[in-house]
């Protein structure tokens, strides 16, 4: 297969092909480092956002609901609902997802679906962005957060 047949009927055919197999799933996720979840991914119907069966739900403050609740500095919490080669997108609960750009996220490597703290670094109300810069990641402990050690 060519870079040049990704989307054709016999690209899709072939993956949906090495998706079905559990083992197959298994290879790939230990040669990259992925969660098993994240190669199961790859067994759902193909163009199905699987960003939305993500069961997290942010921790946002209360009453920020819109973009000019914020201020330059405001630390908010929130989860990733993108990566990007340039950052990562985070719903922090208000109607505009705020962008972490790369050189903000302190060498951290960001998923979907983690959960992090950020601080405001630019809130553009004309152009309705939000600016943010990577505090800390959060990890789930039951129904709590605590904040992710260096170690981890």
């Amino acid at each position: 297969m060519k870079l040049t047949d990704i989307g054709k009927a016999g690209f899709i055919a072939r993956i949906k092909e090495f998706a079905a197999s559990p083992s197959k799933l298994d290879r790939i996720a230990k040669q990259h480092k992925l969660p098993m979840e994240r190669a199961i991914a790859l067994q759902r119907e193909l163009l199905q956002d699987y960003r939305a069966d993500l069961d997290k739900r942010p921790l946002f403050k209360q009453g920020l609901t819109r973009l000019d609740d914020l201020s330059l500095g405001d630390v908010v919490t929130g989860a990733v609902t993108n990566v990007t080669q340039f950052g990562a997108f985070v719903d922090v609960g208000v109607e505009r997802d705020g962008l972490i750009h790369k050189s903000h996220m302190n060498d951290s490597e960001l998923s979907i679906g983690d959960r992090i703290v950020a601080s405001v670094v630019k809130v553009d109300l004309q152009r309705r962005q939000l600016g943010l810069r990577l505090e800390n990641m959060l990890v789930e402990t039951d129904s709590s957060f605590t904040f992710k050690r260096e170690e981890d």
